[in-house]
């Protein structure tokens, strides 16, 4: 890929994999190679740790608290400077539209601003005073410090994003990273690396950053290293599942962001002029990867029909095309492994006896990009809540409508799958959305068109097979910091 050259960040250097190995990235729009890139083994695995290890182990790192912010500032610069470059490698490499790259790439860097401030102001120290009743009497102080070497295991669909969402907490609170990118985004990861070796003063080793076009051949090693002390996992529950296994050995700290299956309830009071913009896109955001978009559209029977052929309209004039162009309403998805398996659901679908109102097969596209992963956005009427396409995540373009008669029946629906990510609720009446949020089964609830996962300075996170601590805010900076207790004589 232009301005890209591929390499990895081990110790404080650009290198190549141990063994010279390095494997193609395909356009996701055009199916065409991108070029090559550092295609990692266990040698490098064991490099990397090793550097984390010894910069946790031999340096201030984790106590230089003015330093780290100073640090993080510098980063934060320069990733502000080459903003547009990262927003065109998520666009070649994701099949992110250009629009969504260039305002998750600016959010995001701004959103830096949180962690950086919460490096140097944490009470990493907190005195709880003298014991009372038992003799004799202590001073205690709890001290928060970082756990050590953080394994950060990334994602795909929102490369930019979920890496800095890792890096930025972890070395904020002190830890050295070794942060493993998706086979297929690994270059938003590489010139990450590039930033930090040529515009900040990260020490060496502080950050690695490895690429492997094998799946789970360094996320073993990686895993299976005793030198790691917590992991940091983005992508599916399975993966994740994956994870805490291997991480059991050891009893290490895992924080794990795993899938979904929002529903978004339009309550009969709905707005639709605001809710049904608002639910046709977030559905198609992304091309629909995105483990907490609305894929659930949960309807009160009363306004059912109206909703079900205003949507047929909406997905009707969704624009399908190429990712650089600011028309295009929805890219590819990230690979024809992803497409086939977004087909076969939707097949799943018809077969079920949902009602398909639009889409459900390949995008037609210009000629350059026919080689692309293209699906068409796909609405479904009449969909069972029990039914697949309700229950797992297709991670594509593609929105289940389903109807309910009571607000009783919206929260049973909408608690109804092993998952717990996200919900959202459209309606008139406030207090009435207040209620029903608290009913529901999320780790976050929008409120007529709020986005609850984009604000850096609260949590965000599922619970069930949705995942495990918090991204954001306080509690998700203090995921990277254990507590120790020290107890002296008054």
């Amino acid at each position: 890929m232009t301005g890209c050259d591929g390499r990895m960040l081990i110790d404080g250097q650009l290198v190549e994999a141990a063994e010279r190995r390095r494997y193609v990235k395909f356009s996701p729009a055009t199916g065409q190679p991108l070029g090559d890139v550092a295609d990692a083994g266990p040698a490098d695995v064991r490099a990397a740790v090793g550097a984390a290890r010894r910069a946790f182990d031999e340096t201030d790192w984790s106590t230089n608290h003015a330093f780290r912010q100073r640090c993080l500032r510098q980063l934060q610069d320069a990733l502000r400077e080459e903003a547009d470059h990262f927003r065109d490698v998520q666009i070649a490499e994701a099949g992110v539209t250009v629009g969504t790259s260039a305002g998750l790439v600016k959010n995001v860097t701004d959103g830096m601003s949180f962690m950086i401030d919460m490096a140097a102001s944490y009470p990493y120290a907190r005195s709880h005073g003298r014991s009372t009743g038992a003799q004799p009497v202590y001073e205690r102080v709890v001290h928060k410090r970082p756990h050590g070497v953080a394994g950060l295991i990334t994602a795909w669909n929102a490369p930019y994003l979920v890496n800095m969402w890792k890096l930025t907490p972890a070395i904020a609170a002190g830890n050295t990273a070794v942060l493993k990118a998706s086979p297929l985004a690994p270059y938003t990861s590489t010139e990450l690396g590039r930033v930090i070796v040529q515009k900040t003063d990260i020490p060496r080793g502080v950050v690695n950053i490895l690429t492997s076009g094998d799946r789970a051949e360094i996320g073993e090693a990686l895993t299976g290293d005793a030198r790691v002390d917590m992991f940091s996992f983005t992508g599916s529950t399975k993966t994740g599942t994956r994870v805490m296994q291997r991480a059991a050995e050891g009893v290490r700290k895992v924080e794990l962001e795993l899938s979904g299956k929002s529903a978004n309830i339009l309550l009969d009071d709905a707005d639709l002029d605001a809710a049904l913009p608002f639910s046709g896109t977030m559905a198609c955001m992304l091309s629909g990867q995105g483990c907490a978009l609305p894929t659930r559209l949960l309807v009160h029977e009363s306004l059912y029909g109206e909703v079900v052929d205003r949507l047929t309209d909406h997905f009707s004039a969704v624009r399908v095309g190429d990712p650089f162009d600011a028309l295009t309403d929805v890219g590819p998805v990230i690979s024809d492994e992803q497409r086939n398996r977004i087909l076969a659901l939707i097949a799943d679908g018809i077969e079920g006896g949902a009602r398909l109102l639009v889409g459900g097969g390949i995008a037609q596209v210009d000629d350059h990009l026919k080689g692309g992963s293209w699906i068409e956005p796909t609405l479904f009427a009449d969909v069972a809540p029990d039914a697949v396409i309700a229950q797992r995540e297709i991670f594509g373009p593609v929105l289940s409508v389903i109807k309910f008669s009571s607000d009783a029946e919206a929260v049973r629906i909408a608690n109804g799958t092993e998952f717990g990510l996200a919900a959202y609720i459209q309606t008139r009446d406030p207090a009435r959305a207040a209620r029903l949020a608290m009913r529901l089964r999320a780790g976050a609830v929008g409120v007529n068109g709020a986005v609850p996962f984009t604000h850096p300075d609260v949590p965000f996170g599922g619970i069930r097979s949705s995942g495990l601590g918090r991204k954001n805010g306080v509690e998700g900076f203090e995921e990277y910091l254990q507590s120790m207790v020290l107890v002296t004589p008054a």
